[in-house]
């Protein structure tokens, strides 16, 4: 749904909120990959490039969305000082690669548990508030002509949006630690 007044896209906006990684190649992201190979290339190439941040930071300057979020987060999650030293909570951004291509994944946050276990809350950027299909564990529907951070109501939206965004995925990292623990508790009745 363009704003075609301002030329304002759906990936505009997606760019703008958590950035993109131009390490991502172009021609790449049409060609199918599994759903974990996907994700596992995305942490491999922004981990290593740093683009367009560093997944334990993000840089909150040039991407005050992605790194709000991923600070309220953590914050719920209960992290201490040396949980962030640790760098145990991740913010990756998937635009252009294979996983939001195919698998319409537009980023992801990854918690890493005291068991070295990874559990990952994935999300799907839209202008379309109407928008209710998607494959993403979220869905996060930013204004359609962007955040004025110099506008105080386009700053009382973004905070609202953080707040009830970080609340939500703080919430499925905690159900997604449960069904882990859930399973290992079978496993180990299952097989003594």
């Amino acid at each position: 749904m363009p704003t075609y007044e301002t030329l304002y896209t759906g990936g505009v906006a997606e760019k703008e909120v958590i950035g993109a990684n131009p390490d991502f190649k172009k021609g790449d992201e049409r060609k199918y990959l599994p759903y974990e190979e996907a994700m596992a290339k995305v942490k491999e190439i922004q981990t290593k490039s740093k683009m367009p941040y560093n997944p334990a930071c993000p840089d909150v300057k040039r991407y005050p969305f992605a790194y709000d979020l991923y600070a309220k987060v953590g914050t719920l999650l209960g992290f201490e000082d040396e949980d962030w030293k640790r760098g145990k909570l991740k913010f990756f951004t998937a635009l252009g690669s294979q996983l939001d291509f195919c698998h319409g994944v537009d980023g992801f946050l990854e918690l890493e548990l005291e068991s070295g276990d990874k559990v990952q809350v994935t999300f799907d950027i839209t202008i379309n508030p109407n928008k209710v299909s998607y494959k993403a564990d979220i869905i996060i529907a930013v204004p359609a002509d962007g955040f004025d951070f110099n506008d105080n109501y386009d700053l009382e939206i973004f905070d609202e949006l953080i707040e009830e965004r970080s609340e939500e995925i703080a919430g499925l990292f905690q159900e997604k630690i449960s069904q882990l623990n859930r399973r290992r508790e079978e496993r180990i009745v299952a097989y003594g």
